[in-house]
């Protein structure tokens, strides 16, 4: 071949493995006939076909050309290769794209290895752990704040360079077409298409009828027919030229139209990635991509950066409150900042110096309280978790009778430490939060309290609370013995009142002359008789004083009229101005008690009454049911001075009274007496108005 032509569009699709040669990106080959001269007959191969003249490579702008002679039948030709390569910056992109595929290669890799190996994505734990700290969030967004518009950078870039090439490929085409349409007249098509170097179809009243070559029209390879869109545009309106991109052959086209006199259109398909263009779109691919990638290794490099500095005072913050924790209070973050974290890191350090002087303060005051508790004269030891002993004052050693120290278990080396130490166990495994008890060892008794202490894991020691009361009780008894006599007294000189008033009653009705006297003497002495065999019982009663209630003798159903009757008969015949009125229905259930232990009751409450009444009083006694008949009330109500609100809670204590004469034990009894029936009684009084008792004791069924 002594020509070289250009390749038909046949020649992409008859072979779609090989390129054309102008869609080359890194060759071309051109042929120009030598000039006659010596120096070309110099150049020219031997005659009789020796060896080729030597060939020449010479450095170019774009790459290199061969310089060599070749011999033809018609005469010798200058062959000229030109072998492109890409510039040295190209090739440095494409060094680091591939050097960074093969980095991307190794990770992927790696981290298989270490997902088979268990670890998923190749991440270890603590990675894991970082990914989801402060920091670690933090750099991750700033990862991804950074890689988006580098994201939409490429994604711009490459969309203009698409845009780009569709701009060329159709520059090329219109001007293909422009050129062809000047030169139509009277020339075949082929030879049209090869002078413009296009590929050119004709299309006639919207049918294909003739291409450069003819071949694509019998093969089929291009639309028969004009798209209709197209059509109705040349045919309708004033448009001169049309584009619309298409796929052939499994490539990318771009169709120019051009409208030539009516009904012809010439058409110049031109492939979008082929030759000088295809090569520009690659090379500008290469550079977009390595910027992508460029900017995502500078996203990872920024986010680490910034992540690290908006995340070190944070760290900072968080090292010092850890050793905060540890107990180092003398730790200071810098103040001299001017963002936020200056404020924050005042208000840390004046925190710190606050817990300085709150734990200076807690220490001053734990060692007063030690001071205390050394001379407290409670025995007093404090055990850890574990039941050792962390704190104990001489007191305790002194009712423990031995030595103890501290870190190891209460010893047992006497038998009140043994018993100590038993209590300790049990305690500790019973899971109650306190615990009291009276223990006797050798005629001495301990009282022994112990309290569970809890901390922040629900876990803690214990404090037990030690104290020989050996001496109190024997004062107590003691005590308990005097009280016992004061009520004794007071209780005998309760009967007496109504014997005294018995025997003036006599005596007055004996002086008078009275003709009923036999009938009151009878019922006078009936009275004292029962008032005396009252004292007897009294005496028995406290004969059983430190017996418990039952020792009294059983609860009997007992008549409430009758027992109010039998009492008031004592009062009614005295001349003392006090009214005394029963409301009591017959029909009202009896209720359970001891009646002897009642009339005492019902004394002690007249008594007081009388004793609050001025002259021209009443005192009345009713009963009501309640709780659905299963209690029966019995009220005494008077019109007395009443009792201020003040002293009304101390009314029941024993010795207490509001009267200069008297014990104070009166209202103590009743309370004492009616709560051993299973009863109780309650006070309400007025200033002024009254007093009113209520007894409440559980009826007869």
């Amino acid at each position: 071949r002594t020509h070289l032509g250009r390749s038909s569009v046949l020649a992409r699709f008859l072979d779609p493995g090989r390129e054309p040669e102008e869609d080359r990106e890194g060759t071309s080959l051109s042929l120009v006939p030598v000039a006659g001269g010596a120096g070309a007959a110099r150049a020219a191969p031997p005659a009789d076909g020796g060896p080729p003249a030597e060939m020449r490579w010479l450095r170019t702008p774009a790459g290199w050309r061969s310089e060599t002679v070749v011999r033809f039948p018609s005469g010798s030709m200058h062959a000229h290769l030109v072998v492109r390569t890409p510039s040295p910056l190209l090739l440095a992109v494409r060094s680091l794209l591939v050097l960074a595929l093969a980095l991307g290669v190794m990770e992927v890799l790696w981290a298989l290895a270490r997902t088979l190996c268990g670890e998923p994505l190749g991440l270890a734990s603590s990675e894991w752990v970082w990914a989801r700290t402060f920091r670690g969030r933090l750099t991750l967004a700033l990862f991804v704040f950074f890689l988006i518009p580098m994201a939409l950078f490429g994604a711009t870039a490459y969309q203009a360079l698409s845009r780009e090439v569709v701009r060329t490929a159709a520059a090329l085409a219109q001007r293909s077409l422009e050129q062809a349409a000047s030169e139509a007249r009277g020339q075949p098509l082929p030879e049209l298409g090869e002078h413009v170097r296009a590929d050119l179809l004709l299309y006639q009243n919207g049918v294909l009828v003739d291409a450069a070559p003819p071949e694509v029209v019998d093969l089929g390879l291009y639309n028969t027919w004009l798209p209709p869109r197209l059509f109705l545009d040349f045919a309708t309106s004033e448009e001169v030229q049309q584009l619309q991109e298409q796929q052939l052959g499994g490539r990318e086209y771009l169709i120019a139209y051009r409208r030539l006199s009516p009904p012809q259109v010439l058409a110049a398909p031109t492939p979008l990635a082929s030759g000088e263009i295809a090569r520009r779109q690659r090379e500008l691919g290469n550079v977009v991509l390595l910027a992508v990638l460029l900017g995502a290794g500078l996203s990872v490099v920024l986010s680490l950066l910034v992540g690290r500095m908006l995340a070190r005072p944070i760290d900072d913050l968080s090292r010092a409150a850890a050793a905060v924790g540890a107990g180092n209070l003398r730790v200071r973050l810098p103040e001299r900042r001017g963002d936020e974290f200056g404020g924050l890191y005042r208000s840390f350090n004046q925190m710190v110096r606050r817990l300085r002087r709150t734990r200076a303060a807690l220490v001053r005051e734990t060692r007063r309280t030690e001071a205390v508790v050394a001379e407290a004269g409670t025995g007093v030891l404090a055990l850890d978790p574990a039941g050792r002993v962390a704190l104990i004052n001489a007191r305790a050693e002194q009712i423990l009778g031995t030595r103890v120290e501290k870190g190891r278990l209460v010893p047992e080396d006497t038998s009140i430490s043994a018993v100590v130490a038993r209590a300790v166990r049990e305690f500790r495994h019973s899971g109650a939060a306190e615990l009291g008890d009276e223990v006797e060892v050798d005629g001495r008794v301990v009282r022994l309290r112990l309290r569970r202490l809890r901390n922040e894991s629900g876990m803690g020691g214990a404090v037990v609370a030690l104290e020989d009361i050996t001496s109190e009780i024997r004062s107590a008894r003691v005590l308990a013995w005097g009280e016992m006599a004061r009520q004794v007294a007071h209780e005998i000189k309760n009967p007496l009142t109504p014997i005294k008033l018995s025997v003036q009653h006599l005596r007055r009705a004996f002086a008078d002359q009275r003709p009923d006297f036999g009938e009151i003497l009878d019922r006078n002495v009936e009275a004292i008789l029962g008032e005396i065999d009252r004292l007897g019982e009294i005496a028995r009663a406290f004969a059983r004083f430190g017996a418990p209630d039952a020792a009294a003798g059983d609860l009997e159903p007992a008549d409430l009229r009758r027992v109010v009757e039998e009492t008031l008969a004592l009062y009614r015949g005295t001349q003392d101005g006090i009214g005394y009125r029963v409301e009591i229905d017959p029909a009202t259930p009896r209720a359970y008690t001891r009646v002897g232990e009642l009339k005492e009751v019902l004394v002690n409450l007249l008594e007081n009454a009388r004793a609050a009444i001025p002259d021209g009083g009443e005192i009345r006694l009713s009963t009501t049911a309640s709780g659905g008949g299963t209690w029966v009330m019995l009220d005494v109500e008077d019109t007395g001075e009443g009792i201020p609100p003040d002293l009304l809670p101390r009314i029941f204590e024993p010795q207490f009274s509001t009267r200069s004469s008297g014990t104070g034990l009166g209202l103590a009894i009743v309370r004492r007496l009616v709560e051993s029936w299973g009863g109780e009684v309650t006070v309400d009084s007025t200033p002024g108005r009254g007093t009113t008792v209520h007894l409440r004791m559980r009826a007869e069924e």
